[in-house]
């Protein structure tokens, strides 16, 4: 699959078919050395991950659309306790039920006036002040594992599991509200290269899903500025320019970081 247009717009892609989810353990194996940090609470993982949306998402301005819901408290962070997979798709599937009940009458209608191109008598279309207010308060999930060490271990594995859920979207209609988008440890888009940076846009210190409302995304497209189609390749030289040292240092600081350090410790949305 072909970089997406837009961060965290992409359905899962793989370099290679991925292998089969049913022989992840129902519950995780402990495989840390006795060197090895301890495993990562979920205060642990909440931190890490808000500190890589703010510092590297947002701080980097890799996503346009990230801010708005940031400052506004409109992102769902879910810090994953499934250990097998049968809690993980119930918890995913829970979580996107609960998303497309956020839906209301005007963004039904947004909705269908957008898949009907119907530009012109659209609800809320345009640059107007109201639009800028429904896309700052979107709404927007988060589910991010760090229970399950074999997930971040095994980028194809996540990409299995993360077909599944994209399935499931499929199967229960609520991908005609919801949309999902992935982020781990190892991701690497289709086609490039593994030390290419250009993959650290959707490089998480954890395996995550990131569940988007459609509307929201429809709104966000509508409201920008400028071409979104422009965004993958700018990405890609902001990346570049930062480098793959400072990049992938920075990546391994979240995933070591602990509650318990002090914020001041480093400051991620520098370079080193």
């Amino acid at each position: 699959m072909a970089r997406a247009a837009l961060l965290g717009l992409a359905s899962p892609a793989a370099r290679a078919s991925p292998r089969s989810f049913a022989g992840l353990p129902r519950r995780a194996r402990s495989h840390a050395a006795a060197s090895s940090p301890p495993a990562p609470t979920a205060p642990d993982v909440r931190g890490a991950t808000l500190r890589w949306v703010d510092a590297h998402v947002i701080g980097l301005n890799l996503c346009p659309f990230a801010r708005a819901p940031r400052v506004a408290d409109g992102i769902r962070l879910v810090v994953s306790e499934a250990t097998g997979v049968d809690a993980l798709f119930a918890e995913f599937h829970a979580e996107a039920e609960r998303l497309a009940a956020t839906y209301t009458d005007a963004d039904a209608a947004y909705d269908e006036h957008a898949e009907a191109g119907d530009d012109e008598n659209a609800p809320e279309r345009g640059h107007s002040p109201r639009r800028r207010d429904a896309a700052a308060s979107s709404r927007t999930t988060l589910i991010a594992y760090g229970a399950l060490p074999e997930l971040a271990d095994d980028f194809v594995l996540f990409l299995a599991v993360a077909e599944r859920c994209e399935a499931m979207l499929e199967e229960s209609g609520l991908d005609a509200r919801i949309q999902l988008a992935t982020f781990h440890p190892a991701y690497r888009f289709e086609g490039e290269e593994i030390q290419d940076p250009g993959s650290f846009t959707n490089r998480s210190p954890y395996p995550t899903m990131h569940l988007l409302r459609v509307v929201d995304v429809s709104r966000a497209i509508d409201g920008f500025e400028g071409n979104t189609e422009d965004i993958p390749a700018a990405n890609v030289e902001v990346l570049r320019d930062v480098g793959l040292e400072t990049l992938a240092k920075r990546l391994k600081a979240l995933v070591a970081w602990r509650a318990d350090e002090k914020d001041e410790d480093a400051d991620l949305s520098k370079k080193e």
